[in-house]
């Protein structure tokens, strides 16, 4: 597995290991002496540990699994909370979900227990409120522990920029943090509020609303994801394309799949020969693979390549590619992968000087 950056250009050569995405300047790789992390140059930079598993870094600690416990790392990568825990979750405004004998509650940085396990299930904090369940009843508790919104629905979803969708007998709406409905129970399904917007669903078609309950963009998309960076990717009669925030569409519906922008760049599946490819805000392909089929993988783009292996588009620019499937580099495939970059781009600057 090897990285390259958002213009197709090879940053870090492939080699024997298998490597996940990274978060801020580090990057988890599997080596055959176990797990590291490696620099955005591809060098360790954390002696190896004996660790049966590692999960990325938030907020400034990792999650450690040793003999089926859970604890955390900090980036030098000592233990700071040994491995004790059923199950843990990242660090989110400071604390973290953990399982102890079949119940959830939260543990601070320094590992000590501020709300005592006593919930069937415990989500991360989102603006300094947690979702919480017993006996399939949610709710919304702080920091302290204490039970802030009890909303009388089925399921709610995270807050996000100040509202939670909320179901109830399969109906949509969303509450605001005092757990008022302030959008009526009205949708067959909704989401997070992105930039503004939280994309619904009315029937068979996809629309959006605004934070006053208006119909902002009518529904009118076979399937729809968040806005980010200014757009959101739209299907169309089972082509995908990008709207703006007023539903002009933008980028064109001619993707077999298209997902959300990070940092200037958006994976899309072209049409003609089902490749992958990372395009900018124009349209414009920056980078091309050749894939067989896609999914989302803990914020990040993956794909699965129909011919090699997998590969993910990293949030901070760089693609990495996996070529097999266990840790044996393709060669001929990174070379095809690479040479065909390298063929786009002398074609467009071909194009450039003629002009």
């Amino acid at each position: 597995m090897g990285y390259v950056n958002s213009i197709g250009e090879t940053v870090i050569e492939p080699r024997d290991w298998l490597a996940c995405p990274f978060v801020g300047n580090l990057a988890r790789v599997r080596v055959r002496e176990g797990w590291r992390f490696i620099d955005q140059t591809g060098q360790f930079v954390i002696p190896p540990q004996d660790f049966d598993y590692i999960h990325d870094f938030s907020e400034g600690l990792a999650r450690v699994m040793v003999d089926h416990r859970y604890g955390y790392i900090d980036q030098q990568e000592q233990l700071i909370i040994p491995p004790q825990f059923d199950y843990a979750h990242d660090f989110s405004e400071g604390l973290a979900s953990v399982r102890m004998n079949r119940l959830f509650g939260y543990i601070d940085r320094s590992g000590q227990v501020v709300i005592p396990p006593c919930f069937h299930a415990a989500c991360d904090f989102r603006q300094g409120l947690a979702r919480v369940v017993n006996n399939s009843k949610w709710r919304f508790i702080n920091r302290m522990g204490e039970s802030i919104i009890s909303p009388k629905c089925s399921f709610a979803r995270d807050f996000s920029e100040g509202f939670a969708a909320v179901e109830k007998h399969e109906r949509w709406g969303f509450i605001d943090r005092t757990g008022q409905l302030v959008i009526p129970l009205q949708f067959d399904e909704a989401w997070d509020f992105s930039e503004g917007l939280a994309r619904i669903r009315v029937g068979q078609k996809w629309g959006y609303v605004d934070s006053e309950g208006d119909l902002r963009i009518s529904p009118q998309f076979d399937r729809a994801r968040d806005f980010t960076e200014g757009v959101a990717a739209v299907e169309i009669q089972g082509r995908w394309g990008y709207i703006n925030s007023t539903g002009e569409i933008v980028i064109p519906s001619q993707f077999h799949n298209g997902e959300s922008f990070s940092e200037g760049l958006a994976q899309v599946t072209l049409r003609s020969n089902a490749a992958l490819a990372y395009i900018d805000q124009t349209g414009k392909v920056i980078a091309t693979g050749y894939c067989g089929f896609w999914g989302n993988v803990v914020g990040t783009s993956f794909m699965q390549l129909s011919e090699v292996g997998s590969g993910f588009l990293y949030k901070t620019g760089v693609v990495a590619f996996l070529f097999w499937y266990g840790l044996v580099p393709c060669w001929r495939a990174w070379q095809r992968f690479t040479k065909s970059n390298a063929q786009n781009a002398k074609r467009q600057s071909s194009e450039v000087d003629a002009a």
